[in-house]
């Protein structure tokens, strides 16, 4: 189990910042992972196009090559940054990825211009597949996923298959 419950704060920098590890260069494999800290921010130079490679910012884990959690995935952490690549639990995956049981229920929030953001994950290279559920729960109703291109409530931007085994799927603002 891998969990995080402080907060975390950076400025000046370019990015990988995140409430469990800021880069992970190849894979991350872990049954239970988790942050409940009350926020993930970062005041860093402001991203301004989709290939600009400052951000990296997300709840769990900023960028790295491979995901993978058997059991689940959760952060309540707001998660704001001025960069690219935002994401409730991932702001970057090089290759592919499988998730178990994942939750955001933290505001995501860009403070600049940024591109791909999105509640769970901000970009996902390879192929996603899904198992039991995936879901953005924030709930704040004056805090919306907003950048520039590839923003969703989920997945900023999916570049290969996205699978969905015996799973739900949902976006919900609980505030309203």
């Amino acid at each position: 189990i891998l969990k995080n419950e402080a907060s975390i704060s950076a400025s000046g920098v370019e990015g990988y910042i995140a409430g469990i590890a800021g880069k992970v260069i190849d894979s991350v494999n872990v049954a239970t992972i988790s942050n409940t800290g009350a926020s993930v921010t970062s005041n860093s130079v402001n991203a301004t196009s989709e290939t600009d490679t400052i951000g990296y910012v997300a709840g769990l884990i900023g960028g790295t090559k491979r995901f993978e959690n058997n059991t689940s995935a959760y952060n309540a952490a707001e998660v704001s940054s001025m960069g690219n690549y935002i994401g409730g639990i991932v702001g970057f995956i090089a290759e592919n990825a499988t998730m178990y049981s994942v939750e955001n229920e933290g505001a995501v929030t860009s403070t600049g211009s940024p591109y791909f953001v999105g509640g769970v994950i901000g970009k996902v290279e390879g192929n996603l597949t899904v198992y039991n559920y995936i879901r953005n729960t924030f709930t704040d109703s004056t805090k919306n996923i907003k950048g520039v291109s590839y923003i969703g409530g989920l997945i900023g931007l999916a570049n290969a298959s996205v699978t969905i085994t015996n799973a739900s799927v949902e976006v919900v603002n609980k505030s309203n």
